[in-house]
C-alpha cells in the first residue's frame, strides 16, 4: 500500500506536535487511555492536554463538494452537515486518538465523568454532568439540556433520523423507540416511561433494556447534538413537526471546539475557535474555513496554489500524484459490492437462486476492474475499517480465523461461474436471462465501474444479458433494499455498504428482527442460522472474542452460503494535506479518522 506520508513529516508531527508537550506532573505528554478513572475529590475529568508551547495559530482551509443547508443533524443523512456541525457542537462524550496512535479512549465532553453503573448487571447507568459548559451566547448547559435535547430527538411527530438510537445492537434505551414509534404504532407512550431521567440538575439516569459495560455506554453517548433548547423552540413550526433550528446563523447557537461566525451557504462557512471549550488547550486553530467547490478538479487547483490546506484525489488523477509524499491513502466507506435484488421474481426468480449469485461471485475479474478504476480486489462483506479488535487496534479483517475467505485476486475463474450459471438455468428452467444494473447518475467512478461489469458479465456468463443505467443519487440509494410493495423494483444495482464501524452493526441489516428487511432470503434455514448467531452476538457484546467469532459465522452464511452481495473492490481515500500541517497520528485511526481539528501548522 501507498506509504501513509512521508518519514520526515511524520518525524516532525511527533517532535514538534508532541515532544514539547508535558502533563502539569511531567507525566503522559498527551492524552492517555485512563481518561475513564474516576477524578479525585469531585473534580471533573479531563484529557490531560499538556503545556501552551506547542504551535498555535491559523486557519485551516477545507472544502466540501456540496453546500450545506442545516446544522440539524437530525433532519439529515448526509455526511457534509454532520462534519461540519462537528467543529461547533457538543455531545455527552467525546474520542481522542491514545499514545500508541492507532486506537482511541473515550472522555467525557459535557459529561464531567465516566457513567456509573447503578445496579450490578448493568442496565441502569448514571452520567454526571459538567456544572460550568457553556454555551457560545454563554447560557450554561445541564440535565435539562440533556433531557430537552433527547426528547426532541426521539419526538415521534418531527419524523427525525434516529435509528442509530432505536436500533442501535449495543445500547437500547428503555421504551425510546417505543416512544419514537408510538404515531405509526398506534399506541401511546408516556415520555416518562422512557428510560432517560433527570435526577439532579447536573445528573442524568439511562434504563437500557440489555445489560451492557461503561465503554458502550460512552460509545453511545459520542452521537446525539446538545439541542439549544430556546433557539429550537423559536423555529419550530406551529403544529410542531418540524423547526428551522440550524438553517442560518438566526438559528443556531454553537459550542464545542469552534464558534460558527460566517455562513453563506453556497459559498463557505466559517468557524473561529471557542476559548471557553473544556479542551480549548487541544485546538490549536485560531478558526477553520470550510469553502464550497462543487468541482473536484477545481478544489485540486486551489490547494496547490495554497488556497486549501486539503484536497481530495479522485482515481483518474491517483497516478500522476502516487509517490506525494503530501498524501494520506486510508480505508473509510469504499468497499464497493453487486447489490442483488434476490426476491426479485422475474424468470421463475432467477437472482434468487444462489448458484447464479455465485456465478456472478466466479465470473468478475475484480484484479481487471480494480486495477482499471485505481482500487483492490475484495471479497468480504466486511469493510476494511471496521473494528476487529479496538484496543490493539486490528481491523475485523486481520482478525484470525477467517479462512473461509477465498483470495480476492484468484477468484476469477470462468470455467467455475459456467459451472454455477449451468446449475442456475437447469434449476429454474431457462436458457438465457437479461438483468439491469443501475448506478447513480452522477458517479463517474459508478460509471466506469458498471461499464466494466457489463462487458464482463456477458462476455463471461453465456446466456446473460446486461444492460446499464444510471439514476438518480436519491433513487439510487433505494433501489438497493427489498421492496414487498414492489419486487422487481430493481435487478443489480452498485454502491458501497453501510458506513458503520462495529462489527454487529455492519450485519444488523440482515437479520429478520431488523425491519423493514434490506434483503430477502429465499433460504430460510439460513435465515434461522443468521438469526440465531446474531441474538447470540447480542448477548455477547461484553465478549469481544466471542463477539468476533460470532460476527464471522455469520460472515461466512452471508458471503458463502448465500453470496447475498456481490464484493467487487476497494478504492482507498487519497488526501492531500498542507506539508506545514501537523497532525496529531501520522495515519489514518479507523472510527477517528486523522483528527484536523486537533492540527496545527508548523512554524
Amino acid at each position: 500500500m501507498k506509504k501513509t506520508l512521508a518519514l520526515v513529516l511524520a518525524i516532525i508531527m511527533i517532535v514538534a506536535a508532541f515532544a514539547a508537550c508535558g502533563s502539569e506532573g511531567g507525566g503522559d505528554k498527551k492524552p492517555t487511555a485512563d481518561g475513564g478513572k474516576k477524578p479525585a475529590d469531585g473534580a471533573e475529568t479531563v484529557i490531560a492536554t499538556g503545556s501552551d508551547d506547542r504551535p498555535y495559530g491559523g486557519v485551516f482551509k477545507q472544502s466540501f463538494l456540496t453546500s450545506v443547508t442545516t446544522l440539524n443533524t437530525l433532519t439529515t443523512s448526509d455526511t457534509y452537515p454532520a462534519e461540519l456541525a462537528a467543529f461547533c457542537t457538543t455531545k455527552l462524550y467525546m474520542t481522542y486518538v491514545n499514545e500508541d496512535k492507532a486506537t482511541y479512549s473515550y472522555y467525557p465532553m459535557l459529561a464531567s465523568d465516566v457513567p456509573t453503573k447503578v445496579d450490578e448487571e448493568g442496565y441502569v447507568w448514571r452520567i454526571p454532568i459538567r456544572k460550568d459548559y457553556k454555551w457560545a451566547n454563554g447560557d450554561l448547559m445541564n440535565a435539562d439540556t440533556v433531557m430537552y435535547t433527547y426528547q426532541i430527538i426521539l419526538d415521534p411527530y418531527m419524523l427525525n433520523l434516529v435509528s442509530y438510537i432505536t436500533n442501535n445492537s449495543y445500547v437500547r434505551i428503555k421504551n425510546a423507540a417505543e416512544y419514537q414509534q408510538q404515531a405509526a404504532l398506534g399506541i401511546e407512550v408516556p415520555w416518562e416511561d422512557v428510560g432517560i431521567k433527570k435526577i439532579d440538575d447536573y445528573t442524568i439516569e439511562i434504563t437500557l433494556t440489555r445489560a451492557t459495560n461503561e465503554m458502550e455506554v460512552m460509545r453511545f453517548f459520542t452521537s446525539g447534538n446538545m439541542i439549544h433548547e430556546a433557539t429550537f423552540e423559536k423555529g419550530m413550526s406551529a403544529d410542531r413537526t418540524s423547526t428551522i433550528y440550524g438553517t442560518n446563523l438566526d438559528n443556531w447557537v454553537s459550542s464545542g471546539p469552534f464558534i460558527l461566525t460566517g455562513w453563506v451557504t453556497d459559498s463557505k462557512y466559517v468557524f473561529e475557535k471557542n476559548p471557553d471549550y473544556v479542551y480549548a488547550d487541544l485546538i490549536h486553530f485560531d478558526g477553520v474555513e470550510v469553502r464550497v467547490v462543487p468541482d473536484a478538479n477545481t478544489a485540486l487547483e486551489m490547494f496547490l496554489k495554497g488556497d486549501l490546506d486539503e484536497a481530495s484525489i479522485t482515481y483518474s488523477q491517483w497516478e500522476e500524484y502516487e509517490d506525494d509524499p503530501r498524501v494520506y491513502e486510508y480505508w473509510n466507506d469504499s468497499t464497493m459490492y453487486l447489490y442483488i435484488n434476490t426476491g426479485n421474481p422475474n424468470f421463475n426468480n432467477f437472482l434468487g437462486n444462489v448458484n447464479f449469485r455465485k456465478a456472478i461471485f466466479y465470473g468478475i475479474d475484480r484484479v481487471d476492474l480494480a486495477s482499471t478504476l485505481g482500487g483492490y480486489p475484495y471479497s468480504r462483506i466486511y469493510r476494511r475499517s471496521i473494528k476487529g479488535d479496538p484496543n490493539r487496534g486490528i481491523a475485523f479483517v486481520d482478525m484470525p480465523g477467517a479462512d473461509y475467505v477465498e483470495d480476492p485476486y484468484a477468484i476469477y475463474k470462468p470455467q467455475v461461474a459456467n459451472q454455477y450459471l449451468d446449475k442456475a438455468f437447469e434449476e429454474t428452467n431457462q436458457q438465457n436471462v437479461s438483468f439491469e444494473i443501475y448506478y447513480k447518475e452522477d458517479g463517474t467512478h459508478t460509471r466506469g465501474a458498471t461499464e466494466i461489469m457489463q462487458r464482463q458479465m456477458t462476455k463471461n456468463l453465456e446466456g446473460v444479458n446486461i444492460t446499464i443505467r444510471a439514476v438518480p443519487q436519491a433513487q439510487a440509494y433505494t433501489l438497493r433494499r427489498w421492496d414487498p410493495d414492489n419486487p422487481t423494483s430493481f435487478d443489480f444495482n452498485i454502491g458501497s455498504l453501510l458506513p458503520s464501524e462495529e462489527p454487529l452493526e455492519t450485519v444488523k441489516f440482515y437479520a429478520s428482527s431488523y425491519k423493514p428487511n434490506r434483503f430477502y432470503w429465499n433460504n430460510l434455514d439460513n435465515l434461522a442460522r443468521f438469526d440465531e448467531l446474531y441474538n447470540e452476538a447480542l448477548a455477547s457484546l461484553t465478549d469481544n472474542d466471542k463477539l468476533i467469532s460470532l460476527c464471522q459465522q455469520m460472515e461466512k452464511i452471508l458471503l458463502v452460503d448465500e453470496c447475498i452481495q456481490v464484493p467487487l473492490y476497494e478504492v482507498p481515500t487519497r488526501q492531500l494535506f498542507n506539508e506545514k500541517l501537523l497532525l496529531p497520528v501520522d495515519h489514518y485511526v479507523n472510527g477517528w479518522g486523522f483528527g484536523t481539528r486537533y492540527g496545527a501548522f508548523a512554524q
